[in-house]
């Protein structure tokens, strides 16, 4: 009989076999378990609505059906249009750049649909690309101001930007892209989001209340690199409560290609400045492609990993260089 048994090593690899897929399974459930908690979780953080906020109407546009949440800062003649990048908390991030745009420059930061104090967007769809947003941006320049701005964006901001001046050149007078990639590939928390199942738990965890929402804001805080205020947290926290706030964020890195402008940069014919933070994630190679289409384009090279809060005095240096 003893003949007829399998080899030691045969054995002993079935066994092994059978308890990694009996951890895998258990691995699953847990995953499973945590995103269905998280899930319950949103619907009770998410329990406020603007409406709630009393904010003052002068405060919004309506635009496409969408409230967009546009506030002017300064009384400066030549109005600047700070557009945030990826996060809930919208133009909450531009606290300290605001203050510097003085005298002549009117400081204006908006909201992008689905983030800040703007309306949600809790469904993927084109609604959710750059140009739809650009499209919604040139509406509000519009309406509000009825004449050219200049548009300072950061990274996702920065093509909604770079959109407007090439498709609606006439509510545009000038351009300052901050860190912006048109060709980046998404990372790991970008992929994490459009998992099934997990991906809206996921969103929360990283993008607004959950466990490193704060921290995905401010990546560098903990190495001594920019920090938010305790105002720029707690005002986080309420747009974060949001209704709607994670399916918004949800929704957008769900929606193909929304973080990607056409490729006609070359169409833009206003002046363009491009501040690029040294220590920041975007390569050089990406800034001097840009400048291939946009020879005409000043480089303002900083000092920072994110250059729009860590020397905003830089950031001014380039809008004026637009202004003329």
């Amino acid at each position: 009989m003893g003949l007829l048994q399998p080899p030691k090593v045969e054995r002993t690899g079935r066994v092994f076999l059978k308890m990694l897929f009996v951890l895998v399974l258990a691995a699953l459930a847990g995953v499973l378990i945590w995103s269905s908690s998280v899930d319950s979780r949103i619907d009770l953080v998410e329990d406020i609505t603007v409406e709630s906020l009393d904010l003052d109407p002068a405060t919004f546009e309506t635009v496409s059906e969408l409230d967009i949440h546009v506030v002017d800062l300064s009384l400066g003649e030549t109005p600047v249009i700070l557009i945030h990048d990826v996060d809930v908390s919208g133009g909450v991030v531009f606290d300290q750049l605001a203050p510097l745009l003085v005298d002549d420059l009117r400081a204006v930061t908006l909201d992008l649909p689905g983030f800040g104090l703007s309306e949600r967007m809790p469904t993927a769809g084109a609604h959710h690309t750059v140009g739809a947003m650009a499209g919604v941006v040139a509406d509000v320049i519009e309406q509000r101001y009825g004449e050219p701005v200049v548009l300072l964006g950061v990274g996702l901001g920065g093509e909604v930007a770079a959109e407007v001046a090439a498709t609606r050149p006439e509510t545009a007078a000038g351009v300052v892209m901050v860190d912006v990639d048109f060709w980046a590939v998404d990372g790991w928390r970008e992929r994490l989001q459009r998992w099934p199942v997990i991906g809206r738990s996921m969103t929360f965890t990283l993008e607004t209340s959950g466990s490193r929402g704060a921290s995905t804001w401010a990546p560098h805080c903990g190495d001594g690199g920019w920090c938010p205020t305790q105002d720029q947290l707690r005002k986080r926290a309420v747009t974060a409560q949001i209704v709607g706030s994670t399916d918004s964020i949800w929704a957008f890195r769900n929606t193909r290609n929304a973080s990607f402008v056409p490729t006609d940069l070359d169409q833009i014919s206003v002046p363009v400045a491009y501040v690029w933070s040294l220590e920041g994630r975007v390569p050089r190679e990406t800034v001097e492609r840009i400048k291939v289409e946009l020879p005409d384009m000043v480089i303002f090279d900083v000092e920072a990993a994110m250059a729009h809060v860590e020397a905003p005095s830089e950031l001014v240096d380039a809008i004026r260089s637009v202004i003329g």
